[in-house]
């Protein structure tokens, strides 16, 4: 049986209106998700798929139910601190900006991960160069790409460095949140088959969000977010 990485019990998430019932994002959703697997959340524009997201990436919590992310339970009361150290270790993000550090080439962009987890300089380079080179086609590589600052860089790249920079360290979990949006119709195609590749080999846990119905139907399952519920679409 394939171990279950996510998984949601009764979750439930609202917001308080002054003078006026709570407004009900998502309500007692039951859902998991299959380690290994690349699921898409679909849904209309304020539908609750980012606040999804968030909560599933430990950035936002429940008002209530069970959340369990690669065995660890989270009610809606969490300790922030370890909240972050967990984060850090075990969740990859990937969000529509590729929010590079302005001032670190790519390279330095993507052991900036590693560092954090308390890698040495040597290991991160190491592991952030194998990411990389799966990402870069090699006369990319060989026009010293690795060493550019994001500014100097084409929209595509920096959301590949940021493909990379989530990646790296293999972490259980990747979320990504319309990782090709920001970019043209022909970049995002490109963007998005290295990722499914490189995805499907390394075998991570990756939950994304889209609006691209494309991009939707290559992954393993794809859910819809409709009437604070999460349905299934294939």
């Amino acid at each position: 049986m394939s171990k279950i990485i996510v998984s949601c019990e009764k979750l439930s998430k609202s917001y308080p209106v002054p003078n006026a019932p709570d407004l009900v994002i998502l309500n007692e959703v039951d859902w998991e998700m299959e380690a290994g697997k690349l699921v898409a959340i679909t849904g209309q524009s304020g539908c609750g798929k980012s606040t999804f997201m968030n909560i599933l990436g430990l950035l936002d919590r429940q008002t209530s139910g069970k959340l369990v992310v690669d065995d660890l339970v989270f009610e809606n009361s969490r300790d922030n601190v370890k909240l972050a150290a967990y984060r850090s270790q075990k969740i990859g993000f990937i969000f529509q900006q590729h929010y590079l550090l302005p001032e670190l080439t790519a390279i330095q962009n993507v052991m900036s991960a590693e560092l954090i987890r308390g890698k040495s300089f040597s290991v991160a380079k190491a592991n952030a160069e194998a990411i990389l080179c799966k990402l870069f086609h090699e006369d990319e590589i060989g026009s010293g790409v690795y060493n550019r600052l994001p500014e100097a860089m084409s929209g595509g790249q920096c959301q590949r460095v940021a493909i990379a920079r989530a990646l790296v360290g293999n972490p259980p979990l990747i979320l990504a949140d319309e990782p090709t949006g920001n970019l043209d119709e022909v970049t995002s195609r490109q963007v998005f088959d290295l990722f499914l590749k490189l995805q499907h080999e390394l075998g991570i846990s990756t939950i994304m969000v889209t609006h691209n119905p494309t991009q939707a139907r290559q992954t393993d399952l794809s859910y819809q977010i409709h009437h604070q519920q999460i349905t299934v679409t294939q």
